[in-house]
């Protein structure tokens, strides 16, 4: 996925799928499943938006419960109201 739209497109399809994993089991498997789900992103991610990509997807597995904890920096914002800072212009 190279482009940002494809990106949001699947972290939007990756939040959907979570109270599904959920509702499978444990929250141990659904924490793996996830994992499992989201590697084809997080694998071929462009440098440029790895960060992003990464932030939001933590930001995901602590708001459904999956990992304790904050993730660093910015409060997360869900779905596509999770936009990165802008890029300096220049």
């Amino acid at each position: 996925m190279e482009n940002r739209s494809a990106i949001d497109a699947e972290l939007q399809r990756l939040e959907k799928l979570i109270p599904e994993l959920k509702a499978q089991g444990d929250e141990a498997a659904a924490l793996d499943r996830f994992a499992e789900a989201s590697a084809p992103l997080t694998r071929n991610a462009p440098p440029e938006h790895e960060a992003y990509i990464t932030r939001r997807l933590q930001c995901m597995l602590v708001q459904a419960g999956l990992v304790a904890g904050a993730p660093e920096g910015e409060p997360c914002e869900g779905g596509e109201d999770a936009a990165p800072p802008e890029a300096p212009r220049g």
